[in-house]
């Protein structure tokens, strides 16, 4: 699946695009070029966002893709610096095997940070907390996965994050919330807002 490396470093993910130019040549270019506007088409951003639950309300929508493996969300509150990456995998079978928790650390080593006009991954800084809730709905026992982090931005900016993940029948689901460190951070609302963009009652 293509998506998956949406969370990787978007310095990365520029310097392997320029590469793919380089090597690839004009059409290439053309390619990645509709891609980046479909990544930031109104239209499309407002459909993505509306497939997210209800932890996606007052926040806005800057960058999106969706395609038939799932769909990767960026977003912001921009008076509190506040930045939210969801991610939706579609796993096609329900019982395929996926390791959640090795996705999840992978995850934390790169956790979205800055503001919509100038997002950036941050390197993991240390780990406060790990830990997990069980929960339910109408498909059954769920296991929500999550870590409240510290991680460090360009000149060593501090953030405060939280990485959390769900499986859900053949869906897997992620979600990183991050904010500056100097400010207070409170888990369980960080907490609630994944569970509403999951689709969880809090």
């Amino acid at each position: 699946m293509r998506l998956p490396f949406a969370i990787k470093s978007l310095a990365g993910l520029g310097a392997m695009l320029l590469f793919l130019g380089g090597f690839l040549g004009v059409q290439a270019v053309d390619y990645l070029g509709r891609l980046g506007k479909r990544m930031v088409d109104p239209v499309a951003l407002k459909s993505i966002a509306s497939e997210l639950g209800a932890g996606a309300v007052g926040l806005n929508p800057y960058l999106g893709l969706k395609d038939r493996g799932g769909l990767v969300c960026f977003l912001e509150e921009a008076r509190a610096e506040k930045q939210v990456l969801f991610l939706r995998l579609d796993l096609e079978d329900p019982k395929e095997y996926f390791d959640e928790n090795r996705f999840l650390e992978q995850a934390c080593e790169n956790v979205l940070v800055g503001s919509g006009s100038q997002p950036q991954f941050a390197r993991l800084s240390s780990v406060k907390e790990r830990d997990k809730q069980e929960l339910a709905d109408g498909s059954g026992k769920l296991i929500l996965r999550f870590q409240l982090l510290t991680v460090k931005g360009l000149a060593d900016k501090q953030y405060a994050g939280l990485v959390a993940c769900l499986r859900r029948g053949r869906y897997f689901y992620l979600a990183q919330v991050s904010q500056p460190a100097d400010r207070s951070y409170d888990k369980d609302a960080a907490l609630g807002l994944v569970k509403g963009l999951f689709g969880l009652p809090n």
